[in-house]
C-alpha cells in the first residue's frame, strides 16, 4: 500500500474495529501505523474516564474540522462528517461516550501523534464501506498489530461490553435525576426505604464516575423528601403544632412549590429534547441537557434544599417564640445565602406573631391556644389582683429581636388594657386618633423591622398609659387617697390622733378581753367631729375604720387597737393595685409603731399631770417642820427623781417622735409626693409607692436588719410604761396623804375654834396607816431599778445607732446624745453592754472614736466627730430653750452638707 497517511490509517483503524479488515494482507510500515493507532484506540475505549465538559464529541468535531480546514481539506472534511453519521446510526456503538472515545483517536493526528506523513491524494473510506459487523474476537488479532497491553485493554472493553446488554443512555439517566430531585423513583435509580437512600437497580451499566455524580445529584431528592414528609404530618400529631407552627410550613411549601416549578422546566427541557434526538439524525446539539449541566442547574437549590432540612430538624417540638428563636439563629449566619433564606422564611412565619402583638398590644386580647406567644395569663387570678399576677411573660417563647425592655413594655399596654376595661369599666380609650394610627402602622409590621415594631409599641404605649394615670387621679382620686392615708394612718393630723386618744384613752386602759369593735367606732367618729378631720368628704372618710389586733394574755386597749383604711365598693379593684394587701400590711405596721410611741409620750404626759400638784407635799412638809411624817419627808427627794426620769423619758420621746414625723415621714411623703408628678405609667406608681414605703420601714426601724435596736426600743417602751405605773401608784398614795393632812387641817381648825388641840395623836396614826414604815424606801428601790434599767436600755439603743446601715439614724443619735452624756458615762463604766459595741472597719463612729485610713497613715478624727463637735459648740454658744408645757426641749442646728 503506497499511500499512506492519516486518512488512510483512520479507515483502515476503523475497519479493524469493526471487523471488516484482515491485517494479515497490509504490508510492514501499514501494520505499524494500525497497530498504533488500534492501541491508543483500544484503550481509550477501556477506560474508565468520564467525558469532560471542556471536551466533548461536539468539541472534538469541530476541533477536527477546523484542522482540515486549515490544511485545504475542505472535500475531507465533508467526507469526515458523513463517515461520522455513519457512526452515529451504527447501533453497536450507540453511546455518545464511546464515540467520543473513538473521535479523540483522530484528536492524536491532529497533534501530531502519528509519524505517518500528512497529504493531498490519499483515499477515504466513504459512507459506503462502513461495515456493520459485530466487533473482533482478540484472538482474530495477529499478535504483530495488538501488542500485550493493548490486547488486556480491549479484553476489559470487550469484557465490559459483554456484561451488561447495553450502557444506560445519558438522556435516561438526566430524566431519572429528574424524577428523583422530586422524591420520584426513576427507571434506573429508585429509592431504598431500609437504607433510607437512592440506589441504583441493580445490573444497571453506568459508568464509576457517573454513578458518584448520580449519588450527589440524588442527595437533593433525599433532602426533598425529607422536607416533604415534614410538611405533610397531620396537625393532630404534629409536632409543629400552633399557628406560628404552620406558618413555618407553609413557607416551606412554598419553597417546596417552587422546587417543583423547577424540576418541571427541567422535564421538560429534558422530555422535549429527548423527543428531538428520536425524530432527528442530526447531529446532536450542544444544548443538550447532561449531567454535568444539570449538576449546575441544582447545586443552589441543594444548598437551599439542605438550609429548609436543617431548619424543619430545629424546629422539631418547638412552637411560637421558640421556634421563630430556633430560625433566627440562622439568619445571622456567615454565609449570605443562608442569612437571606432564612430571612426568606422567617418573614411568612413571624406573620401570626406579629398579629399576636399587634391583638395583645390595642385590645388586650390574648388568642394563644397552644401557648405560643410570649404573653401568658395566670389562671384564677381575682380582680383585683390582675395587674400584679394577672399576666406574665414567658421566657421561653421570647424571640431574640425582642429585648426584655421592649416585652416588658409590650406586657404593660396590654395590662394597661385589661385593667381599663375589666377594673375601670373604662373603654374610651380605644377612640384615641394617635392609638388609631400606631394600629394602622402595625399591621404593616413584619420581620427585620425591630425599630418600627418599637416605635408602634412606644407611641400605643404612651397614650394608653396616659389614659390610666388620667383616670387613676382623676376620676378615682387616688392622690387624695394617699393623702388621707398620710394624714390618719401615718400621723399627719396630729389634732384627730390627739382627739382619739382623749377619746379613747380610758376605754383602751381596760382589759383587751373587753372591748368592742362598735364601742371603739364610736369614739373614732367621735375624734373625726371633734377634730379638723370632720370637714373631710365622706367618700374619704368612710374608708376609715377601727381594726383590733387579736390579743394575747395580759394586752390592754392599747396593745391591739388599730386604725386601717378598707378601700370599699368599686375602689376595691381600682386602688388595689397601688394599695394591695401587703402595702396596707406595712401601713399597720407603721401606724401600729406610731401608736405605741404615741401612747408612751401620752402615758408620760398623764405622769406630769398627776405629779404636779403635788408640790404642796413639800411645803406642808417644810412648813409644819417636826409634824412631818419620817416617810413623807423621804419621798420629796424620790418625787424629784420621779420628775427627773420622767423629764429624760420625755426628751427620748420627743426627739424620737421629731425624728419619725419630720426625718422620715415628712421628708419621705414630700419626695414621693414631687416623684408623682413625673410618673407615666401605673408599674412607675407601685414601684415610687413601694419605695416610699420602704424608705419609711428602713427609717422607721421596722425591717428585718433593724430588728436588734427595735428589740431595745421595745425594751424602753415597756420601762416608761412601768415608769407610767410606779408614778401613777406613788402620786396616789401622796394624794391620799395630801387627801387626810387636808381633811386633818379642817378638823385642827375646828377644833381650835373650841379650844382644844388642833393636832391629835389620832391623825398622827392615820398618816401612819396611809405611809406605813418602810413605804419610802420600798419606792425608791423600785424607782432605782427603774431608773438603771432605763440608761441601760438607752445607752444601748444609742450605742446601737452608728452601726445602722441608714446614714439618717446618724441624725437621731446626734439629738438623742448632742451633749454626749451617755457617750461619756459608757466610757466611764467599762463592761456595760453598751460597751461591747465596736465601731465598723469601713464605718465612721459617731462616738468620737479613732481610726486608721486604709493606706495605713497616721490616725485622723472622724468625721461624723468633728460634725458633732461643730454642732455642740453652736449649741453652746446659741442655746434656745423652748417652753412647751413641762417640756423643754433643745433646738438643734442643722448640719450643713
Amino acid at each position: 500500500m503506497a499511500e499512506r497517511g492519516p486518512s488512510k490509517t483512520h479507515q483502515l483503524v476503523r475497519k479493524v474495529m469493526l471487523g471488516d479488515l484482515d491485517v494479515g494482507i497490509l504490508d510492514a510500515n501499514d501494520q505499524v501505523l494500525v497497530s498504533k493507532a488500534y492501541g491508543q484506540a483500544t484503550r481509550a475505549l477501556a477506560t474508565d474516564l468520564h467525558q469532560s465538559t471542556n471536551l466533548d464529541e461536539f468539541t472534538v468535531v469541530e476541533r477536527l474540522g477546523e484542522w482540515m480546514a486549515t490544511q485545504g481539506r475542505g472535500k475531507e472534511s465533508i467526507q469526515f462528517m458523513e463517515l461520522l453519521c455513519d457512526l452515529m446510526e451504527d447501533v453497536r456503538i450507540p453511546s455518545a461516550s464511546e464515540r467520543l472515545k473513538v473521535l479523540r483517536v483522530f484528536v492524536g493526528v491532529e497533534n501530531g501523534t502519528f509519524e505517518a506523513p500528512m497529504g493531498p491524494g490519499h483515499n477515504y473510506l466513504s459512507n459506503q464501506e462502513a461495515g456493520t459487523v459485530d466487533l473482533p474476537d482478540v484472538s482474530l488479532m495477529p499478535l504483530s498489530v495488538l501488542n500485550k497491553r493493548d490486547s488486556q485493554a480491549f479484553m476489559e472493553f470487550q469484557k465490559r461490553q459483554q456484561a451488561s446488554e447495553f450502557e444506560v443512555p445519558e438522556d435516561a439517566l438526566v430524566r431519572d435525576i429528574v424524577y428523583v430531585c422530586q422524591g420520584i423513583d426513576g427507571k434506573y435509580i429508585k429509592f431504598d426505604t431500609m437504607a433510607d437512600a437512592f440506589n441504583f437497580v441493580p445490573g444497571t451499566n453506568i459508568p464509576l464516575p457517573a454513578r458518584e455524580l448520580l449519588r450527589r445529584l440524588s442527595e437533593l431528592g433525599w433532602l426533598f423528601r425529607r422536607v416533604k414528609a415534614a410538611c405533610e404530618v397531620d396537625q393532630q400529631t404534629n409536632d409543629l403544632a400552633g399557628v406560628v407552627a404552620q406558618a413555618f410550613l407553609s413557607a416551606m411549601r412554598t419553597e417546596l412549590s417552587n422546587h417543583y416549578k423547577l424540576m418541571a422546566t427541567l422535564e421538560s427541557e429534558s422530555t422535549k429534547r429527548s423527543k428531538e434526538n428520536s425524530c432527528t439524525v442530526s447531529s446532536p446539539s450542544l444544548d443538550d441537557l447532561t449531567l454535568r449541566q444539570l449538576a449546575v442547574w441544582l447545586a443552589q437549590p441543594t444548598q437551599q434544599m439542605k438550609l429548609l432540612a436543617i431548619l424543619v430538624d430545629v424546629a422539631k417540638h418547638q412552637k411560637g417564640g421558640a421556634l421563630i428563636s430556633a430560625i433566627h439563629g440562622h439568619s445571622h449566619h456567615g454565609d449570605p445565602f443562608v442569612r437571606l433564606n432564612a430571612q426568606k422564611i422567617l418573614k411568612p412565619t413571624c406573620v401570626p406573631f406579629f398579629a399576636m402583638i399587634s391583638k395583645w398590644l390595642f385590645e388586650g386580647d390574648l388568642e394563644d391556644q397552644h401557648e405560643e406567644f410570649f404573653i401568658a395569663k395566670s389562671p384564677s387570678v381575682v380582680q383585683k389582683d390582675l395587674w400584679q399576677k394577672g399576666f406574665f411573660i414567658r421566657q421561653s417563647m421570647l424571640p431574640p429581636f425582642i429585648s426584655n425592655e421592649l416585652a416588658e413594655n409590650i406586657l404593660r399596654a396590654g395590662k394597661t388594657i385589661n385593667f381599663l376595661r375589666e377594673c375601670c369599666n373604662d373603654r374610651s380609650w380605644a377612640q384615641n386618633e394617635e392609638l388609631i394610627g400606631a394600629r394602622e402602622d402595625a399591621t404593616l409590621l413584619q420581620y427585620g423591622q425591630g425599630r418600627e415594631l418599637e416605635s408602634v409599641v412606644t407611641r400605643a404605649s404612651k397614650v394608653i398609659d396616659a389614659h390610666l394615670m388620667k383616670t387613676l387621679f382623676e376620676k378615682h382620686g387616688l392622690n387624695e387617697h394617699l393623702l388621707a392615708i398620710r394624714q390618719y394612718l401615718l400621723f399627719g393630723q396630729g389634732d384627730f390622733i390627739q382627739a382619739l386618744m382623749d377619746q379613747a384613752g380610758s376605754e383602751l386602759n381596760k382589759s383587751a378581753d373587753h372591748l368592742t369593735k362598735h364601742r371603739l367606732s364610736g369614739m373614732l367618729h367621735a375624734a373625726i367631729r371633734a377634730s379638723n378631720a370632720h370637714i373631710e368628704e365622706d367618700r374619704i372618710i368612710q374608708h376609715l375604720e377601727v381594726s383590733l389586733i387579736p390579743p394575747k394574755e395580759g394586752d390592754t386597749g392599747w396593745d391591739i387597737f388599730s386604725l386601717e383604711y378598707v378601700l370599699k365598693g368599686s375602689l376595691l379593684h381600682v386602688l388595689s393595685t397601688v394599695l394591695t394587701d401587703e402595702v396596707m400590711a406595712d401601713y399597720r405596721a407603721i401606724f401600729n409603731f406610731l401608736w405605741r410611741l404615741r401612747r408612751v409620750d401620752f402615758a408620760l404626759s398623764s405622769v406630769w399631770q398627776h405629779m404636779k400638784p403635788n408640790h404642796s407635799v413639800k411645803r406642808e412638809a417644810t412648813c409644819e417642820g417636826n409634824d412631818a411624817l419620817e416617810e413623807e419627808t423621804a419621798l420629796l427627794g424620790d418625787i424629784r427623781k420621779c420628775h427627773t426620769l420622767r423629764n429624760e423619758m420625755s426628751h427620748f420621746c420627743t426627739n424620737l417622735q421629731y425624728y419619725i414625723v419630720y426625718e422620715v415621714l415628712e421628708c419621705s411623703w414630700v419626695e414621693f409626693h414631687k416623684e408623682l408628678e413625673g410618673l407615666t405609667n401605673l408599674d412607675q406608681l407601685v414601684q415610687a409607692h413601694e419605695k416610699y414605703l420602704r424608705q419609711i420601714t428602713e427609717k422607721a426601724l421596722l425591717e428585718d436588719r433593724s430588728q436588734p435596736l427595735a428589740r431595745q426600743l421595745s425594751g424602753l417602751f415597756e420601762v416608761m410604761l412601768r415608769f407610767r405605773d410606779f408614778a401613777l401608784r406613788l402620786s396616789a398614795k401622796l394624794d391620799e396623804v395630801n387627801q387626810l393632812r387636808l381633811q386633818d387641817a379642817l378638823e385642827a381648825k375646828q377644833r381650835t375654834a373650841r379650844g382644844k388641840w388642833g393636832r391629835t395623836e389620832a391623825d398622827r396614826a392615820r398618816l401612819a396607816q396611809v405611809l406605813p414604815p418602810g413605804f419610802a424606801a420600798a419606792a425608791r428601790n423600785d424607782l432605782q431599778a427603774i431608773s438603771s434599767e432605763y440608761a441601760a436600755l438607752l445607752e444601748g439603743f444609742v450605742a446601737l445607732l452608728p452601726v445602722q446601715a441608714h446614714i439618717d439614724l446618724r441624725s437621731l443619735q446626734f439629738r438623742l446624745d448632742f451633749s454626749e452624756y451617755y457617750s461619756t458615762s459608757r466610757k466611764a463604766l467599762p463592761g456595760t453592754a453598751c460597751n461591747s459595741v465596736q465601731p465598723n472597719e469601713h464605718m465612721p463612729s459617731v462616738m468620737g472614736c479613732m481610726h486608721v485610713t486604709k493606706d495605713g497613715d497616721s490616725p485622723m478624727l472622724d468625721v461624723t466627730q468633728s460634725i458633732c463637735n461643730l454642732r455642740r459648740t453652736l449649741f453652746m454658744s446659741k442655746r434656745i430653750i423652748i417652753s412647751h408645757g413641762h417640756l423643754q426641749s433643745c433646738v438643734s442646728i442643722p448640719v450643713l452638707a
